[in-house]
């Protein structure tokens, strides 16, 4: 998990630089952002790859291994 937060970090970092954004550091809520983005995405292909299903409760969502 570290590792994979230092690559997005890196990424966000990246993406700042290229379009010369200051400050040049990430904010918590943008490194959020990203990881519930790449969370989100992943369970979608889990769940059409058939390995998880996905469901809903009344606030929130239920996931289970098939």
């Amino acid at each position: 998990m570290k590792n994979l937060l230092i690559v997005i970090i890196g990424q966000l970092l990246s993406d700042r630089k290229q379009h010369n954004e200051v400050p040049s550091h990430v904010l918590l809520l943008e490194l959020q952002k990203e990881v519930y983005s790449q969370i989100y995405s992943a369970l979608n292909e889990l769940e059409v790859e058939g390995k998880i299903e996905i469901g809903h409760t009344l606030n929130d969502r239920w996931i289970k291994l098939k």
